[in-house]
C-alpha cells in the first residue's frame, strides 16, 4: 500500500509539471473568448473615439443652386444658360434612391423651369401630363398637372411664368409626385437665390427676371 500510494504522488507530480509547461493561450483566442489581444482597443472604446471625433464637425450645407457651363442641360449651345439645384432629400423610385434636381433653363428671354426625377411618372389616362403637387414656403400645397420629358424622366411646369413668379420670391418648394411602380414621393429644395443667378443673364433669361 506504501508503495502504491508513493506511485500516485510521483504520477500526480509528473501530470503537474507537464501541464505547468504548456504554452498560454495566443492573442488571438483570447480576443475571440472576449478578452482584448495586446494592441487592441474594445469595440466600447473605438465607438467613443469616434464619437468623440465626430462631435462638433460642422453641419453640411443645405444645397445651393450652380450654373451649369457643360451641356448637361444645354445641348452644348452657347445661347443658353441652365442652373440646377439638388433636393435637400433622396427619394424613392422603382429601383433606388435618388436625387431630384430642380432645373431653371434661359434661352432668348424664355425661362423653362422643370424637376429632373430621375424616374417615369405613374401613366394617367387623363391627357397624357401628370399630377404634381407644389408648394412654396407656407403656402397651401397645390395639385397641378405637367408635362413629362420625352425620356420619361423630369417634369416640366405647365404655367412656367407663374412658377417662376414664385419660385424667385421663395425660399422653400415642397414637390411631390407619384413615381412609376413607386409610393408617392416628396422633394423639398431651398430655392432662394435664384432671382440673383437670372440677374446675371438678362439676355438669355429676360431683364424682367
Amino acid at each position: 500500500m506504501a508503495m502504491l500510494g508513493g506511485a500516485l504522488v510521483a504520477a500526480s507530480a509528473l501530470i503537474f509539471t507537464i501541464l505547468s509547461m504548456r504554452p498560454s493561450a495566443s492573442p488571438e483566442a483570447s480576443a475571440q473568448a472576449g478578452t482584448p489581444a495586446p494592441g487592441r482597443r474594445p469595440a466600447a472604446n473605438r465607438a467613443a473615439s469616434g464619437a468623440s471625433r465626430t462631435a462638433g464637425a460642422p453641419t453640411p450645407l443645405a444645397p445651393k443652386w450652380s450654373e451649369v457651363t457643360g451641356g448637361r442641360w444645354t445641348g452644348g449651345n452657347k445661347k443658353i444658360v441652365a442652373f440646377e439645384l439638388p433636393a435637400n432629400n433622396r427619394i424613392h423610385i422603382w429601383t433606388r434612391d435618388v436625387t431630384p434636381l430642380l432645373i431653371v433653363r434661359c434661352q432668348g428671354g424664355q425661362v423653362e423651369p422643370f424637376v429632373y426625377t430621375q424616374s417615369a411618372a405613374r401613366m394617367e389616362l387623363q391627357d397624357g401630363d401628370h399630377t404634381v403637387r407644389v408648394a412654396f414656403d407656407d403656402e397651401p400645397e397645390v395639385t397641378e398637372r405637367w408635362p413629362d420629358s420625352d425620356e420619361h424622366d423630369a417634369l416640366f411646369a405647365k404655367d412656367a411664368t407663374a412658377f417662376m413668379h414664385q419660385l424667385t420670391t421663395a425660399q422653400t418648394l415642397r414637390f411631390g409626385f407619384e413615381p412609376h411602380n413607386a409610393p408617392p414621393a416628396v422633394a423639398q429644395f431651398d430655392v432662394s437665390g435664384i432671382h440673383e443667378l437670372l440677374a446675371r443673364s438678362p439676355k438669355q433669361c429676360g431683364a424682367k427676371h
